[in-house]
């Protein structure tokens, strides 16, 4: 089976969530909507992701990051196969030399009728 894949960046923050008693639980809470809003569109989540990257920071200076990403996937889908079309078949070209003794042959071109 085919999937493709769609990554996101993890929020960063929990929102404010009615009910919930703890940062813990405010950012389960979010972690979830994110999570159940791309659900909606078919995809599943497969796993989180801490990933290292150089960003810049000036003209010369870089620093590295990291970055947390969500991973979802779904099947792929069936892309009609658009017909082949063949490209028409250009004339052939046809080299000819011609060379005096002691010199370089220069080439000539001519097409196929």
């Amino acid at each position: 089976m085919a999937y493709e894949y769609h990554v996101i960046p993890a929020p960063a923050r929990a929102g404010k969530v009615k009910g919930a008693k703890t940062g813990a639980e405010r950012f389960a809470q979010t972690l979830a909507g994110v999570m159940n809003e791309q659900a909606k569109d078919g995809w599943e989540f497969v796993r989180s992701e801490t990933l290292s990257a150089e960003e810049r920071t000036g003209l010369m200076k870089t620093k590295t990051v990291t970055h947390s990403l969500l991973v979802f996937r779904r099947e792929a889908r069936a892309v009609d196969a658009a017909p082949k079309v063949e490209p028409a078949e250009a004339p052939r070209a046809r080299l000819s030399t011609q060379a005096e003794e002691g010199r370089a042959p220069s080439l000539r071109a001519s097409t196929e009728g």
